[in-house]
């Protein structure tokens, strides 16, 4: 269920990724109880991801940065370890000027 936000973002379904980033965040607490702590952070982060990349499309820049700041806050996963953190949304804030917010998350990102 994790790549369904994106996946609906990709295929510009764009109230279906907004859905499904919301109940992947409703049941992030699962994956710390059903055996799948690794997979928590990858919740966090990409669900935040997606929803900020929403409200950025809607002209929500407040609601774009704490997205952000909350995709990076993640605790991390073996994926992000090894792969790093999304940038298509760091890419898109900073054509718009908000530096503050891109070097805010990429040195929250640096725990993993």
């Amino acid at each position: 269920m994790d790549d369904l936000a994106l996946n609906a973002f990709g295929a510009e379904e764009f109230t279906k990724a907004g859905e499904y980033a919301v109940k992947l965040l409703e049941g992030a607490a699962l994956c710390k109880d059903d055996g799948h702590t690794w997979n928590y952070g990858n919740v966090l982060h990409w669900s935040h991801i997606t929803l900020g990349r929403l409200a950025l499309r809607q002209g929500d820049m407040e609601a774009e940065k704490r997205h952000l700041e909350e995709a990076g806050n993640t605790p991390g996963s073996p994926q992000l370890d090894s792969f790093g953190p999304d940038m298509t949304l760091i890419r898109e804030i900073l054509a718009r000027g908000e530096k503050d917010a891109a070097l805010a998350y990429l040195k929250a990102c640096s725990k993993f």
